[in-house]
């Protein structure tokens, strides 16, 4: 039932994504907002030019609505989780939504997602309105004139442009930020609330990606002095909460911003977020209400657990159900064996991915390893047919990927196998699946060493390539292949650190990320992904999977957003202890 959910929901996302084209081009991601017809003169002759004007405003609320925000209940402080110590506190460069859990509250981006249905409709966050112009090429944004850091200096126009110029600053580590550099061309201050962001091309994904809970704006006097944000008690914030503390390995904690710009909110006075990221330790915490969720979205749980978790709190625990992204294994392909094409094709070949996936989530609970989103570009049945992917009849992998797996190590020179180290995280998920995937491999003659790590720490081993084998799961920001792309198959993406590149991949990205028509930029996706499915690569996707992110229903106002790396602020939630399931 619920592959069949989401296979249906999977093969929408080629009509969303014209919806984004739309939508980014025609309103700014607004839905319902007036176009404003101006005149330009150039060169004293009259062109009419369209020029689509955003309200932003009112800049917390979806669908033109505040009336939630009066609903909201005042006061209270809460306590939380986080399945992993924060991995940066500089937004800019955070990769997992361990840097946005705890960094998101203290800062605020130019646009955001909707925190109230619909959560995929992109509205005003620092920015009061904006307009699209120029063919989709430039984008002005207005900001809100009353809004100052926490020592008192105003939020500005050149604080935005200096903050998008170092989300896409080169040479500098910027695993979720650096997607905007195959938009970006400059900004340009007009005013002290007015900044022009001008792209290089009209690209549908370019306002979703500024949506994103890294995206965040910070002040270019604290940074420019040189003091280092990735400290959290040098952090000087815009948002709705201020940092009090952290300590690693217990907790980090916040408190009410008394000065914040928007009317209202936030409804908390404060909130303290446990480090557990063992689910036994954090089923236990729910359960008895030591906490009252997680801290964002993406638990690592499973339905299963989920499910017992809600059944075992006579409903007082539930889970929204988030789109989460793909799960994978990774080789580090400056090392040997794995810079052997020959090997990584090997494991290609090897991985069982039905067997992983079961493993971790159990039947039904994930979806096929496509390259894409699963039935947008390859259906089930065509990946049935690809090596790598193949199963005979009675659900068994296929005995020629096998075969043809063991000839490839033999003639890369592994007749007698070979050893390797394999990083595996703490979470549950993880722990699950790795020895099955440790078994197939050695059926090839790769001798994997586990070797466990807490999350923080693999962010680090994943960043300096202090890693032979690897595996990850994938959030995706958005739903768009630009997202796949970029944190994956591109150098230096979020889940291609080390830099691996296939010519052909990147071309075809150039044409689809360019290319304005539904069809022909499927036709170019398809293109990657035949290159990408002979196995040569990186990154072997093993399955698609859903999140689920448990919370108490004391906690109000929270509604399942597009995907786990939005709407992490705590701005919009208000404590109501008397509601009941």
């Amino acid at each position: 039932m619920l592959m069949d959910h989401w296979f249906s929901f999977w093969r929408l996302v080629p009509m969303m994504a014209a919806g984004l084209l739309l939508a980014a081009l025609a309103c700014g991601g607004a839905a319902a907002t007036p176009v404003v017809i101006e005149k330009e003169v150039v060169n004293e002759v009259p062109k009419e030019v369209v020029v689509e004007k955003v309200v932003a405003e009112p800049a917390a609320a979806g669908g033109g609505s505040r009336d939630w925000v009066k609903q909201g209940k005042k006061g209270g402080s809460v306590h939380l989780y986080g399945t992993a110590n924060p991995e940066l506190w500089d937004p800019h460069r955070g990769a997992t939504r361990n840097s946005i859990h705890p960094t998101r509250s203290m800062f605020n981006g130019l646009v955001m997602y909707s925190p109230f249905p619909p959560t995929d409709q992109i509205i005003g966050d620092l920015a009061e309105s904006w307009e699209v112009s120029n063919e989709g090429l430039t984008y002005t944004f207005h900001i809100h004139e009353n809004v100052k850091w926490w020592d008192g200096q105003p939020v500005t126009a050149e604080d935005v442009a200096f903050s998008l110029d170092r989300m896409v600053e080169e040479g500098k580590p910027r695993p979720r930020t650096g997607v905007l550099r195959n938009f970006y061309k400059n900004s340009e201050v007009i005013d002290p609330t007015t900044v022009e962001v001008n792209l290089t091309f009209p690209a549908a994904a370019f306002l979703p990606f500024l949506a994103i809970d890294y995206m965040m704006i910070l002040p270019k006097h604290v940074v420019e002095s040189g003091v280092d944000i990735g400290i959290p008690a040098n952090i000087v914030g815009s948002g709705p909460f201020k940092h009090v503390g952290y300590e690693r390995g217990a907790s980090y904690e916040f408190e009410r911003n008394p000065d914040y710009f928007r009317e209202g909110l936030p409804f908390l006075d404060g909130a303290k977020v446990f480090i557990i990221n063992d689910s036994g330790r954090a089923t236990t915490a729910l359960l008895t209400e030591q906490v009252l969720g997680m801290s964002g979205w993406g638990s690592g749980m499973t339905s299963r657990e989920m499910a017992a978790i809600t059944r075992d709190s006579g409903g007082k625990v539930w889970a929204p159900q988030v789109a989460t992204g793909y799960g994978g294994v990774f080789v580090n392909f400056h090392k040997k064996p794995f810079d052997d094409p020959k090997v990584r094709k090997a494991i290609y070949l090897a991985l069982d991915r039905r067997e992983i996936g079961e493993a971790a989530f159990g039947v039904g609970e994930f979806l096929p390893a496509t390259v894409f989103f699963p039935g947008s570009i390859t259906t089930e049945e065509e990946l049935g047919q690809i090596p790598g992917h193949r199963y005979t009849p009675d659900g068994k992998k296929d005995p020629r990927d096998l075969e043809e797996a063991k000839r490839l190590m033999a003639e890369a020179g592994y007749t007698d196998g070979v050893k390797a180290t394999f990083d595996v995280s703490t979470n549950s998920v993880d722990v699950a699946q790795a020895p099955f995937l440790k078994k197939q491999l050695a059926v090839i003659g790769l001798d994997l060493e586990l070797t466990s790590f807490e999350g923080s720490v693999m962010s680090a081993r994943r960043a300096s390539g202090d890693y032979e084998v690897n595996f990850i799961r994938h959030g995706m920001s958005i739903r768009d292949a630009d997202e796949t792309f970029t944190s994956t198959y591109l150098p230096l993406g979020s889940r291609n650190q080390l830099g691996y590149e296939d010519p052909r991949v990147t071309e075809a990205f150039e044409k689809q990320t360019r290319e304005l028509d539904p069809d022909e930029r499927r036709r170019f996706q398809r293109e990657a992904s035949e290159v990408i499915l002979q196995g040569e690569g990186h990154w072997f996707t093993t399955y698609w999977y859903f999140g689920f992110a448990p919370k108490n229903v004391k906690l109000q106002n929270i509604h399942a957003p597009p995907s786990i790396h939005v709407l992490q602020t705590l701005e919009h939630i208000w404590l109501d202890p008397d509601a009941k399931p």
